[in-house]
């Protein structure tokens, strides 16, 4: 189970991250936020995660997670051993020639190092509560400013001449409110980093395809953006879709009735909301044999 909670140390808050691994995980995922403001409560747990992280290992030349269920009985067999609920990232690949959907623990899923939780979940947030001020005002606002209240937009106050994001929202009589605001910097509001990922990794791919066209690829996407699909080569099939809540990207290649390995320009993916990230795949073909 993975526990977050906070720390009050002097003048500085720490929120302190890490899964709560059984015996077998020996992976460091430990990671923190720091926090100088003194107006936040001592000590609380924040979230409690109810699983565990994993180790890696190569099976078959295709790296998975190890998740041991099974313990030596001394007897030449083998006993059920129940270990802690895993979270995993999946993938499709193949093992032993059969493809397969495999389950991996990847460096974006530990809280801490520079592709880690914190660093590329928690860098804005850490960046708006640093050195925090939170005032109160008085404003009126009917039920249906309330409905539409939108806790996520930042507003700006004249009288202050500053930027202020919502922290809470206390309703009194005749629509009178009490309302807390969080004092954001006076340069705005921190931009958000989108990131766009590939089964899991922050980098390009390059995919293979047989000759016959019968075998495709998969990614799983994800991304905290909208991602789309930015340009193809439109001899490929390509499909960007979601299926249970999951974004994908499907490739597939036609045959190759040639004697030469093809060169297709490549798949790229783009975010809507910044343009500027985007990840690719260098699609390849082989030829038909003589």
């Amino acid at each position: 189970m993975g526990v977050i909670f906070l720390r009050f140390l002097g003048v500085t808050l720490t929120v302190f991250s890490n899964y709560d691994n059984d015996d077998d995980v020996k992976t460091d995922t430990y990671g923190t936020i720091t926090i100088r403001n003194e107006n936040i409560e001592k000590e609380t747990e924040l979230v409690s995660l109810p699983f565990s992280a994993s180790e890696n290992a190569t099976t078959n030349e295709v790296n998975c997670a190890l998740v041991p269920i099974y313990e030596d009985n001394g007897k030449g067999g083998a006993n059920y051993s129940e270990c802690s609920p895993r979270i995993l990232s999946g993938r499709g690949a193949f093992m032993s020639g059969i493809a397969r959907c495999i389950g991996v623990f990847d460096p974006w899923m530990k809280f801490g190092g520079e592709e880690g939780i914190v660093k590329t979940r928690y860098a804005s947030y850490q960046k708006v509560v640093d050195r925090l001020r939170i005032i109160t005002i008085r404003a009126k606002l009917t039920a249906l400013d309330l409905y539409n209240l939108d806790y996520t937009k930042p507003v700006y106050i004249a009288q202050f001449g500053q930027i202020f994001a919502i922290y809470s929202v206390e309703t009194g009589e005749n629509d009178i409110c009490d309302c807390q605001l969080l004092k954001l910097k006076v340069d705005g509001v921190v931009a958000a980093t989108y990131y766009l990922r590939l089964d899991g990794k922050n980098e390009d791919s390059q995919w293979v395809a047989e000759a016959d066209g019968i075998n495709g690829t998969e990614y799983a996407i994800t991304s905290n953006g909208t991602p789309y699909i930015v340009d193809y080569d439109s001899r490929l099939y390509v499909d960007l879709y979601e299926e249970d809540g999951d974004l994908y990207l499907s490739i597939s290649a036609p045959e190759n009735t040639g004697t030469e390995e093809i060169n297709y320009n490549p798949v790229i993916l783009g975010i809507q909301e910044n343009d500027a990230v985007r990840r690719q795949v260098a699609v390849s073909q082989k030829a038909k044999s003589a």
